[in-house]
């Protein structure tokens, strides 16, 4: 699931952890203009993308959250702190 973090009614970690709710196999990717997202929801999050994207980073990081079997990026859980 791709989405803008910053939303009308709810944020992109609300509507990831709906989502994960009904399918925990989902990948959440939220794109934002923020530095970093002030939610203590980050273990949904695959991925975080900074505006403005590439043309290019979509179809990166769809092939890599397609191609993983589900526990690393956040970039790489913020390069193992």
């Amino acid at each position: 699931m791709i989405s803008d973090y910053r939303m009308p009614y709810l944020n992109g970690c609300e509507l990831g952890n709906k989502v994960k709710e009904l399918n925990g196999n989902i990948k959440v990717i939220l794109i934002s203009a923020y530095e970093s997202i002030e939610d203590n929801n980050n273990k949904i999050i695959f991925e975080f993308l900074r505006k403005p994207v590439t043309v290019q980073q979509v179809p990166d990081i769809v092939d890599v959250s397609l191609n993983n079997n589900g526990k690393a990026s956040l970039s790489a859980r913020l390069d193992e702190i």
